[in-house]
Formats: C-alpha cells, structure tokens, sequence
C-alpha cells in the first residue's frame, strides 16, 4: 500500500485487515491514489492465485 500512495499521503491500520488512507489534494488526487492503490491489490490477488 505504501509504495501505491505518494510520500505526503497517510496509511494507516483501522482496524484487522481494514485500512484509511488520508490523501492530500482533492478528488482528483484521491481518485488517482485509489487507481493505484486498486491495482497494487489486483496483482497481489493474481500473485496469490498462481503460488
């Protein structure tokens, strides 16, 4: 998740396997760390399947 948002936004723990992410700069800068952070999930979920 880290590497998927930029240096200036937050993550942090929420809950067990629940996470809040801050993100700086508005809907548009949110959209795009959403973007990245959906496909940082993807891959991990595809990465699992072949192992």
């Amino acid at each position: 998740m880290r590497d998927a948002v930029r240096r200036d936004d937050l993550v942090a723990r929420y809950g067990g396997d629940e996470f809040a992410v801050l993100v700086l700069g508005g809907r548009a800068a949110g959209e795009l760390v959403l973007g990245r952070l959906k496909e940082a999930v993807s891959g991990a979920a595809r990465a699992l399947v072949r192992w």
